[in-house]
């Protein structure tokens, strides 16, 4: 192999393998960095929507957000709505009574796993079930 052919051959190899180092490393999955109302709550009066931010973007066509009393009612309004990539909202159906509300989402995060969770959160103080009901609901 003539000398040039072999050092451009070993420049690019080298380029090759800097890129490849250099490249960001893939995240395992979406973290769920905040919610409002946040989790364990207790709010001095009825929110409007609840609103959940990620670490990354998320996908929801596949996904859901809703929002449970304490008996097991959806208290939300069913349509998500992503206003930044990152975030996902549900606007609440009806002004929501003294007690304890369970959300429960699902996305599905940029490397195309679904993540779940749920957590509750209390408006004026907790109702009879303070645990909420995620147990029921996921």
């Amino acid at each position: 192999m003539p000398r040039g052919l072999f050092r451009t051959a070993v420049s690019l190899l080298a380029i090759g393998v800097f890129v490849v180092a250099d490249a960001p490393t893939a995240s395992a999955h979406a973290k769920l960095l905040g919610a409002q109302p946040r989790q364990g709550a207790v709010t001095a009066s009825a929110p409007d929507r609840v609103v959940l931010t990620f670490d990354e973007p998320v996908e929801t066509s596949l996904g859901s957000l809703r929002v449970y009393d304490g008996s097991g009612e959806r208290v939300d309004r069913g349509a998500v709505v992503r206003p930044r990539p990152q975030q996902v909202v549900v606007a609440l159906d009806r002004p929501l009574r003294r007690g304890t509300y369970t959300v429960a989402w699902r996305v599905v995060s940029a490397d195309s796993d679904p993540i779940s969770g749920a957590y509750v959160f209390h408006v004026q103080r907790p109702g009879p079930h303070p645990g909420g009901i995620a147990a029921e609901v996921l």
